[in-house]
């Protein structure tokens, strides 16, 4: 005799249904619920931070090319002229990597999240599947035993010959 993860068989189809445990359901819902909300508020929080920081890299830089026109009018030969153009193109060059930089961390921070987000939800549907499980075992074993009794009390209410 094969049995389902739940222990149940072919052999113990009555055609009755066990009777069905509301509280174990809404907790199943409960849990996907709760689990949809925690990965998409993860995943919210974390494209605001990326997209906060990527602001905070073009706002930075935007700045630095508004003062540009002003630098370079200021120049007065142009050796003078090369040399703050390469201070700016250097300049630029070290915020775009520390911006990159950042990005990265956030996006890392953001998967360690989610991946902590999806353990702790795997854990507690475990959980929630082996209980079911539970709750399932133990109802065919009262249909099997209501139905034993029945039985019994049928054989008891026969007339003996």
């Amino acid at each position: 005799m094969t049995r389902d993860r739940f222990g149940y068989s072919s052999d113990d189809s009555t055609g009755n249904f066990p009777p069905i445990d509301t509280k174990a359901l809404f907790e199943a819902q409960h849990l996907a619920a709760d689990t949809a909300v925690r990965c998409g508020s993860v995943v919210y929080d974390y494209a605001m931070a990326l997209n906060k920081t990527w602001m905070d890299i073009w706002a930075k830089r935007v700045n630095q090319y508004m003062t540009w026109p002003q630098r370079f009018a200021e120049c007065a030969s142009p050796s003078q002229m090369l040399t703050t153009h390469a201070d700016f193109v250097e300049q630029a060059v070290h915020d775009y990597q520390e911006g990159l930089q950042r990005l990265a961390d956030v996006g890392g921070e953001a998967a360690q999240e989610m991946g902590k987000a999806i353990k702790e939800t795997d854990k507690a549907a475990q959980t929630a599947t082996d209980r079911a499980g539970q709750m399932g075992r133990d109802a065919m074993k009262t249909v099997k035993d209501m139905q034993k009794s029945a039985q019994s009390t049928a054989e008891q209410a026969r007339p003996q010959h």
